[in-house]
C-alpha cells in the first residue's frame, strides 16, 4: 500500500487530520513534528471539542522532551479549555506529574492539595492523594507524606499496607542525619575530619594526609627561609585543596543525608510495586 493510500486512509478515518497525523508522529517520538499538527488543530479550532486534548497532548510531547515550561503551561492551558472534569482532572494529575519530574515537589503539592480539596470522583482522590504521598517524600517532608497516606488509605482501604507505610514512616524519626555546616566547618579546622564526621573515613584520611604534607612541606619551606616557595605551594596548592576538602565535606554529609531519604523512599514505594 502506498504512502498517499495510507494518508488518504487516515484522513478518512477522523474527523480532523491534524489530530491524528500528531498522534501517529508522537507514537514515531517526533515530538516537535507532533506538536506542529496539534497546534494546527488549535488554530483552527481554539473552542473545538478536541482542543484541551490537543494541549494536554503537547504538554506530554514537551515532557518526553524534558522541556519543563511547555509542558507545564501545555497543561494549564489544557486545564483551562477543558470541556469536562474528567479532562481537567486528567491535565491536573499531568502536571503534577510533571512538577515531580522536573523536582518542582512544592508546586507538585499544592496543585494537588487543590485538587483533592475540590471534591473530585474518588478514584481521582486516591490518585491524588498518592501522588501527594510520593512529592513529599521526594522533597524529604515526611511528616507530610504520612497525612497523604493517610488521605490515600482513607479513599483506598489497605489495613495490612497501611501499616508497613507507617512504620517505615516512623523510621525516618530515627534516622542519623549529619549537618552539612558542621562538616564544613569542621574540615576548615581540620582537613578531613568533617568527612569522617559524615562517615567518609576514606576520603577523610586522604583529606588530613594531602592537606598535612602540604602544611609540612610549607613549613619546612619557611623554616629554611624558602618564603617565595612557601607562597606558591600556599598561592597554587593548598589554597585549592583546602577549600575543596571543605566542600568535599560539605557534599559527602548531603550525600549521606539525601542516601538515607532515597532509600527510605524506594523502600515504601516497593511494598506498592509488589503488591
Amino acid at each position: 500500500m502506498s504512502i498517499l493510500t495510507n494518508i488518504f486512509l487516515i484522513l478518512c478515518m477522523v474527523p480532523d487530520p491534524a489530530m491524528r497525523i500528531g498522534a501517529m508522529l508522537y507514537d514515531k517520538g517526533f515530538y516537535d513534528e507532533a506538536i506542529t499538527e496539534y497546534k494546527r488543530y488549535i488554530f483552527f479550532h481554539p473552542d473545538g471539542d478536541l482542543t484541551s486534548d490537543a494541549y494536554y497532548r503537547i504538554a506530554l510531547a514537551y515532557r518526553d522532551k524534558q522541556n519543563w515550561q511547555g509542558s507545564i503551561e501545555a497543561f494549564r492551558m489544557a486545564m483551562q479549555t477543558a470541556h469536562t472534569d474528567s479532562l481537567r482532572h486528567r491535565a491536573e494529575l499531568a502536571l503534577a506529574v510533571t512538577y515531580i519530574a522536573s523536582e518542582n515537589y512544592s508546586a507538585a503539592e499544592i496543585v494537588l492539595l487543590k485538587l483533592e480539596m475540590s471534591m473530585p470522583p474518588k478514584h481521582v482522590k486516591e490518585r491524588a492523594a498518592f501522588l501527594r504521598a510520593l512529592a513529599t517524600m521526594y522533597a524529604k517532608k515526611w511528616e507530610h507524606a504520612q497525612k497523604a497516606f493517610e488521605a490515600y488509605f482513607l479513599h483506598h482501604p489497605d489495613p495490612g499496607m497501611q501499616a508497613k507505610v507507617d512504620s517505615l514512616l516512623h523510621e525516618t524519626k530515627n534516622f542519623h542525619y549529619v549537618s552539612a555546616d558542621s562538616a564544613r566547618q569542621l574540615s576548615a579546622i581540620i582537613p578531613g575530619l568533617g568527612q569522617m564526621y559524615a562517615g567518609d573515613w576514606g576520603n577523610g584520611l586522604n583529606a588530613l594526609l594531602l592537606d598535612g604534607s602540604m602544611i609540612g612541606w610549607m613549613w619546612y619551606k619557611v623554616t629554611h627561609s624558602y618564603f617565595g616557595d612557601a607562597w606558591t605551594i600556599y598561592y597554587f596548592l593548598f589554597r585549592r585543596y583546602y577549600a575543596g576538602n571543605m566542600y568535599n565535606a560539605q557534599r559527602i554529609a548531603e550525600e549521606h543525608n539525601d542516601a538515607l531519604d532515597r532509600k527510605q523512599t524506594e523502600r515504601i514505594l516497593q511494598l506498592f510495586l509488589e503488591e
